[in-house]
């Protein structure tokens, strides 16, 4: 009888040992400060207009698997947002993310939707239209990323099964996301124009512009000229 105890008991706690446990928050997959950072690149200047308060370039670049893009804004050889995909593994299926890391050194920042953090430490990018202003004071429902947030652009789960697409980018062109970031200490607001392709399941990094006047509002997708 002794025997047959202490067998059920061991049945009985290697069936607790096995049974799954939920992911704790500190076990949830975390980003590097500065991910999957490339060579930045800045883009052609459109314009000659050496006293326009407008800074704007052409960049042309393509985020997607394993192809990153650094974009320097300020052309200053250091890299202002790290754009790069990640792979995570969660409600039973896998997804890939588009994603942009502003550069905490530059006081960098991304304009996000206002709500509850996602699977990493990360919002939605809220993609804005033409002439949407781009200030201190975000467009409503949205906030201004902290130093340790990032921001998802699209989502996708492909399977044999299904392909979904999430994200507010997902099959969207030509529209444009906030950022603001720092020059000599000095706040300054501006745009990247992205478009996403959803048979490629990449995003085109198109143009960007900036505003040189320190603290002055810039309209979205306005190129001072």
């Amino acid at each position: 009888m002794k025997k047959l105890t202490l067998l059920i008991t061991f049945v009985a706690l290697s069936l607790l040992a096995c049974k799954k446990q939920p992911l704790d928050k500190a076990d949830k997959p975390k980003l590097p400060e500065d991910p999957m950072e490339s060579a930045p690149v800045s883009g052609t200047t459109l314009g000659d207009n050496p006293n326009a308060e407008i800074i704007c370039r052409e960049v042309n670049a393509v985020l997607g698997y394993n192809q990153h893009v650094s974009l320097d804004v300020d052309a200053d050889g250091n890299a202002d947002f790290n754009f790069f995909s990640i792979l995570i593994h969660h409600n039973d299926k896998p997804h890939m993310y588009l994603m942009v890391s502003p550069k905490s050194a530059k006081s960098a920042r991304v304009m996000v939707r206002d709500g509850e953090e996602l699977v990493i430490n990360a919002l939605w990018t809220q993609p804005l239209e033409k002439d949407e202003l781009i200030s201190e004071t975000p467009v409503d429902g949205c906030i201004w990323t902290d130093a340790l947030t990032k921001g998802f652009i699209t989502g996708s789960s492909k399977t044999a099964q299904q392909e979904s697409y999430t994200g507010l980018w997902a099959g969207k062109s030509d529209k444009f996301l906030g950022i603001r970031f720092k020059i000599d200490g000095n706040q300054h607001y501006g745009w990247i124009k992205l478009s996403h392709d959803k048979i490629s399941d990449k995003i085109s990094l198109i143009s960007y512009a900036y505003q040189k006047i320190a603290g002055k509002a810039i309209e979205a997708g306005h190129t001072g000229s």
